[in-house]
């Protein structure tokens, strides 16, 4: 009854909002009806909700019959969350979701991560961000990927929720810890909106994409808290929020990282796109290119296909002191797209102290660095206000040599800009003014 009351009051106000793909009765109802949770098993027969869902649909039908409607979300498969019929919300972090390299319709997925250290300070005490005494050793028994003073500032067992932060360093301060927690996350984001851009492995030779869609959740936050915003209650970026930008950009290129390695090409945009693709083995100490593949590529719209497997073009074995770098540029030179991928998982790599250099032309950062820069970071510092810059780019990739151009977007008219390469002691300091 509630719903037939309700619910074209909802559509009539929302049906034409340029948002609104799809109708929904409700969210993770029928999921929670059957799954396992906490150790018990949850699956209460027939899910009552199914009744209200035709109510509304009956609704539909006559005031939005166009769009497509079910009952929940996520729902239909052999279980509410299968991924491949239907929509899905993920979660593989929890449970064993078969089937969720290529998903029908991600209509939800999130990893967990920290708002930026000047915006913990804004919410947390100093005493809680990195307790006294606080080790981030990950032993076993210990649940938490974080001091357990965070789990006030958290909810709905975040610590199980972290992307892969067994890869990455471990922490003895604050921002090192924000770091590692962010990365990891922005690393699954990266991994996994791109395979599910790519849309099939590299050994399927058709050339279907299977993901009809893979929705990030969720985008800001309501009040300060610690769990799977991508811009912070104080309209910070998080990590991710600058992998994700990168990660949906129309044209993109994405190594396939397995028993081989290939350069896939997607194209998103509404024209074929044409050029030259270069790859790069790159080593670290060395700060020197040691291979290169060159191929053409043309690739229409809606399109995905692999460029070229990197063994059959002559980068066949190599130590993990490389990285691996490709970028795309049209015909008259202009990159379009570039692609960035470590041989070894982030904690077992020593990264080069590379020193950046920084110029300002018509308002904007221009960066070159010496050696190959990793998760380039840049920081803003008004007389002691750390927030409101927000950078057109951040936590990014650097060639050696190779210029990079950043424009400041936020409301800041003045301050300080650091920049460093995370790992390098080698920080280089602007005066910025609007």
């Amino acid at each position: 009854a509630t719903c037939k009351s309700e619910a074209p009051l909802l559509i009539e106000r929302l049906k034409n909002h340029p948002s609104i793909l799809l109708w929904n009765g409700g969210n993770e109802n029928a999921l929670w009806h059957h799954v396992e949770y906490n150790g018990q098993l949850l699956d209460r027969g027939e899910w009552q909700g199914e009744k209200a869902g035709e109510v509304v649909r009956n609704i539909l039908k006559v005031m939005d019959p166009d769009r497509y409607f079910q009952p929940t979300s996520p729902y239909l498969g052999i279980d509410p969350n299968d991924p491949r019929v239907g929509s899905t919300h993920g979660y593989t972090n929890m449970w064993f979701v078969p089937g969720y390299d290529y998903v029908n319709f991600a209509a939800e997925d999130t990893r967990i991560a920290a708002p930026v250290l000047p915006s913990c300070e804004k919410f947390m005490t100093k005493e809680d961000i990195w307790p006294k005494g606080y080790n981030s050793l990950y032993l076993h028994g210990n649940k938490l990927p974080y001091p357990e003073t965070w789990l006030k500032y958290t909810t709905s067992e975040s610590w199980k929720k972290t992307g892969p932060v067994e890869q990455f360093y471990d922490a003895d301060n604050a921002a090192q810890l924000i770091y590692r927690i962010g990365m990891a996350e922005a690393l699954y984001y990266q991994n996994t909106v791109e395979a599910q851009r790519r849309g099939r492995p590299a050994t399927d030779t058709t050339d279907e994409r299977r993901c009809g869609g893979y929705i990030v959740w969720k985008y800001n936050d309501s009040w300060p808290e610690i769990y799977s915003a991508k811009v912070d209650y104080f309209l910070e970026p998080y990590h991710s929020y600058y992998t994700l930008k990168r990660a949906y950009e129309p044209v993109m290129l994405s190594f396939e990282m397995g028993t081989y390695i290939y350069l896939w090409a997607v194209n998103d945009s509404r024209e074929t796109v044409k050029g030259k693709v270069t790859i790069e083995l790159f080593h670290l100490d060395r700060n020197e290119i040691r291979r290169t593949i060159e191929r053409e590529v043309e690739i229409k719209p809606g399109k995905s296909k692999v460029v070229v497997r990197l063994d059959e073009a002559g980068i066949g074995s190599f130590r993990r002191e490389h990285i691996l770098h490709a970028s795309l540029k049209d015909n008259a030179g202009k990159k379009i797209a570039e692609a960035f991928s470590l041989a070894d998982i982030e904690r077992r790599i020593t990264f080069p102290d590379a020193k950046i250099d920084v110029a300002i032309r018509d308002g904007k950062l221009v960066l070159k660095s010496d050696k190959y820069a990793h998760s380039v970071t840049l920081e803003g510092n008004d007389n002691g206000d750390k927030l409101g810059f927000l950078f057109s780019d951040n936590y990014f990739e650097m060639m050696p040599g190779e210029e990079k151009t950043i424009a400041i977007l936020g409301d800041k008219t003045k301050g300080n800009i650091s920049v460093k390469a995370w790992y390098s002691p080698n920080v280089t300091e602007v005066i910025f003014r609007k």
